[in-house]
C-alpha cells in the first residue's frame, strides 16, 4: 500500500495575516447577531419546547438539512423526543411519523 506524503510549507506572514483577520471577522460578525438578538422570541421558543408534550419534528433539505439533523440530536440529548424527518422522504412514506396529539 502507498501512502502519499505532502510536503508542508512554512506559512509566511501574510497567511497568518489572512487567518487572523478570518478570525477576528468571525468574532465581529458573533459580536453583532449577540447585539440583534431578540430574546423575547428566544423566551417564547424555549417554553414552547418546555411545554412540549409530543414529539418535535425537524426539516430541512441541503445545509438546512444538515443543521436540522444538529438541532434533532441536541433536542433529544436534553430530554425531547424528536426527529429529523427529510422532506422529500415524507412524500414517499415517511410522513407517517407526524401524527395529530
Amino acid at each position: 500500500m502507498r501512502v502519499a506524503h505532502h510536503a508542508m510549507t512554512k506559512p509566511n506572514s501574510s497567511q497568518n495575516h489572512d487567518v487572523v483577520e478570518a478570525l477576528l471577522d468571525e468574532a465581529r460578525a458573533i459580536t453583532t447577531a449577540a447585539t440583534r438578538l431578540d430574546t423575547a422570541a428566544i423566551d417564547r421558543a424555549l417554553s414552547i419546547l418546555e411545554g412540549c408534550t409530543s414529539k418535535v419534528v425537524v426539516s430541512g433539505v441541503g445545509k438546512s438539512g444538515i443543521v436540522a439533523r444538529k438541532i434533532a440530536a441536541t433536542l433529544s440529548s436534553v430530554g425531547l423526543v424528536s426527529l429529523y424527518l427529510n422532506p422529500l422522504d415524507a412524500l414517499h412514506g415517511d410522513l407517517g411519523v407526524v401524527a395529530e396529539v
